[in-house]
């Protein structure tokens, strides 16, 4: 099975936008430390680094990365592009849920997107009003 067709947990997707940040930055590597404190920061997580590691190697073994020792630290690269995978989990969803139509999902998400709207601008509202 290809690795950009296997779905990620949650954590493990929250590693792979950090790998996928830290590689389009040119004076960044994602090493075990970086990831750790960068996914902690992004998603107020208190990870140590045995569970990143994990994660990380999960990752590797899923084929969504690649890992090179440069001395005593471990890099890891991304195999599969963010767009990808972003792709393959729309492309998921709307088989899932809307039998294949990526047009139905988008009105969803549009109609989503909406509400919240709707929402915001109604809690400004009272908040003016003092209600």
């Amino acid at each position: 099975m290809e690795a950009k067709t296997r779905v990620l947990s949650e954590c493990e997707e929250m590693i792979m936008t950090i790998v996928w940040d830290l590689d389009s930055a040119p004076d960044l590597a994602a090493d075990l430390a970086e990831t750790m404190k960068r996914v902690n920061a992004k998603f107020g997580k208190t990870w140590k680094p045995q569970t990143v590691s994990t994660f990380l190697t999960r990752l590797v073994q899923k084929g969504f990365l690649t890992s090179y020792r440069k001395g005593r630290y471990v890099y890891y690269e991304p195999v599969v592009k963010k767009d990808e995978y972003c792709a393959a989990e729309i492309t998921r969803i709307a088989d899932l849920y809307f039998a294949g139509d990526t047009e139905k999902l988008a009105h969803f998400v549009c109609a989503v997107k909406r509400y919240k709207n709707y929402l915001s601008e109604l809690r400004k509202i009272r908040n003016v009003e003092g209600v």
